[in-house]
C-alpha cells in the first residue's frame, strides 16, 4: 500500500510540474506580448563556425554590397551568430531594425520546409523586411511582412532549447 502512495505521489509532482511549466510559458507569452514567448533554434542558419573576424572577412563581400560593414555588424545582436540548439527569448517590437534576429511564419513555398524561421534583418524596406541567415550565402527569397512575424529575439541562452528539438524529433517518428 505504501509503495502505490509513492507512485501516485510522484505522479502527481510530475502534473503538477507540467502545469507550472505551462502557466509559467501563458504568463511569459503575455509578458511578451507574443503566443511564441521562447524558441528553440532548429538549423544552423545563423551559426558562425569560426571567431567574428575570420567569419566577416569570409563574408564581408556580401555584406559591404548591401550597406553593412564590420562596425555596423559588430554591433548587432549575437554578432557571432547563433547556434543549433540555443533558446531563444522572444518579445513583439514594433520598431524592428536592420540587425534584429527575428523569429517570423514564412509564405508558403519560400522554404523547402514549412517551420518557423529565426534569421537577421538585412535591409527594411518600408513595413516589407529582408532576411538573411548569417550562414546562408544568399538572402531569403521571400520578403517579410510585419503579420508573419512572431518577435524579436532579446535573449540565447545555448543549449537549453536541444529537450525540445528532441521532443519535436521523437513526435515526427512517431507520426
Amino acid at each position: 500500500m505504501m509503495k502505490n502512495k509513492k507512485w501516485l505521489k510522484e505522479i502527481l509532482e510530475i502534473v503538477a510540474a507540467f502545469i507550472a511549466a505551462w502557466v509559467f510559458y501563458q504568463l511569459l507569452a503575455l509578458a511578451a506580448h507574443t503566443s511564441t514567448p521562447i524558441v528553440s533554434v532548429a538549423s544552423l542558419s545563423m551559426f558562425h563556425n569560426q571567431q567574428f573576424d575570420d567569419w566577416w572577412n569570409q563574408k564581408l563581400a556580401y555584406y559591404e554590397s548591401i550597406g553593412i560593414d564590420k562596425g555596423k555588424f559588430s554591433k548587432f545582436a549575437a554578432k557571432n551568430g547563433l547556434n543549433k540548439g540555443d533558446i531563444l527569448f522572444i518579445v513583439s517590437d514594433e520598431k524592428l531594425e536592420v540587425g534584429d534576429i527575428i523569429v517570423y511564419h514564412p509564405q508558403s513555398g519560400c522554404f523547402s520546409i514549412d517551420e518557423t524561421i529565426v534569421h537577421r534583418i538585412i535591409k527594411a524596406e518600408g513595413s516589407t523586411l529582408v532576411t538573411k541567415g548569417d550562414n546562408n550565402p544568399a538572402q531569403d527569397k521571400c520578403a517579410v511582412q510585419m503579420s508573419q512575424i512572431e518577435g524579436k529575439a532579446v535573449l540565447a541562452v545555448p543549449l537549453l532549447g536541444y529537450p525540445r528539438l528532441w521532443l519535436e524529433e521523437i513526435l515526427v517518428r512517431l507520426r
